[in-house]
């Protein structure tokens, strides 16, 4: 990874899987998350015994976005016409698309009644990514990866 990069732990608490326990470290390029960049390391008996995941080392983008959340999703409101409730607050991250970085919004949206996690362009708010959250009765149990 790069100098303006860091790897974050998930507090080493992790998740229990049998005898076994998986850490997440998500990457961050001064100080904003980048999205699917990640290590995860399963630790057994105090030792590591399998790290996966790849973070980047080639982010050299401002990381000032051109729009806030809010203008994002009002933009986003006013170029559908699909009926579309959001949360009031998204993430900042920063998102690969191709071979450029960009910055982009990810926060949860409910499109006609389905909910999903939306990232969009920091820039011009159009919509990168749909993952709707597949659920079962109250409880979201997965998402459906829809790229657009």
């Amino acid at each position: 990874i790069g100098t303006n990069d860091s790897l974050l732990s998930d507090s080493g608490a992790g998740t229990a899987v049998g005898e076994a326990k998986i850490i997440r470290m998500q990457q961050e390029y001064k100080g904003v998350p980048v999205y699917s960049a990640e290590l995860r390391a399963t630790v057994k008996g105090g030792k590591i015994i399998h790290i996966s995941g790849k973070p980047v080392s080639d982010i050299e983008i401002d990381i000032k976005p051109v729009l806030t959340y809010s203008e994002v999703i009002e933009r986003y409101k006013s170029s559908i016409t699909q009926n579309i409730k959001a949360e009031k607050t998204g993430q900042l991250l920063i998102f690969k698309e191709q071979k450029n970085y960009r910055l982009a919004w990810i926060g949860i949206v409910t499109t006609d009644g389905v909910d999903g996690k939306n990232i969009f362009s920091a820039d011009d708010a159009s919509l990168l990514v749909r993952e709707e959250l597949i659920s079962r009765g109250n409880d979201a149990v997965g998402t459906e990866f829809k790229e657009k």
